[in-house]
């Protein structure tokens, strides 16, 4: 940009709207949708609306609702979550705000059991989230959910950096996660 435009640009930084403010706009911009649904996305989005717009036009949000209720799952099923990750992983620009969408949401759910395993309070997930998060919690330990949660935002840069196959890389992720670690 050249530095006679960037002079005269100027940062305003907004504050993060709270929960009913966010469900106020997502009603206004969708007013025939479900309620529950508006919900889940004010919740997830953590006072930014137009993140939760992203998530529910890429489909970001359903997926997140289906990787969690698989992680929940008493079983792992393999054909399940590669037909998820193939649908959240999409290649080429086309598929960019699905990828981005499936980051945001598996570093908050990683970064929630992470901080439930430590024994935070007043966390506030969805309650789609609180049963993938309690599987977690089962799972592995405090410690290794924090290294999963560290490993997985940098590896997601790299994948999406070397443009690496991204369902390979959520599928490996998830199976992972679904696998107990030994104390």
């Amino acid at each position: 940009m050249p530095p006679t435009i960037r002079s005269r640009c100027r940062v305003v930084r907004f504050s993060a709207l709270n929960s009913g403010m966010s469900r106020e706009v997502l009603a206004k911009i969708w007013p025939d949708a479900d309620a529950a649904h508006i919900e889940i996305l004010a919740q997830l989005c953590g006072g930014a609306p137009g993140r939760a717009i992203s998530l529910a036009e890429s489909g970001a949000a359903d997926c997140y609702q289906v990787a969690c209720s698989l992680l929940a799952a008493s079983s792992l099923d393999v054909g399940a979550m590669a037909a998820l990750t193939a649908k959240w992983g999409k290649g080429a620009a086309a598929g960019r705000a699905t990828r981005e969408g499936a980051v945001f949401c598996l570093d908050r759910l990683l970064r929630l059991a992470a901080l439930t395993a430590s024994g935070g309070k007043n966390l506030m997930p969805c309650d789609f989230e609180s049963r993938a998060i309690d599987a977690l919690c089962e799972r592995h330990s405090a410690a290794s959910l924090a290294a999963f949660h560290d490993d997985f935002l940098k590896d997601s840069a790299r994948a999406e950096g070397l443009y690496l196959d991204f369902s390979q890389f959520l599928l490996r992720l998830m199976t992972k996660l679904y696998e107990k670690t030994l104390p």
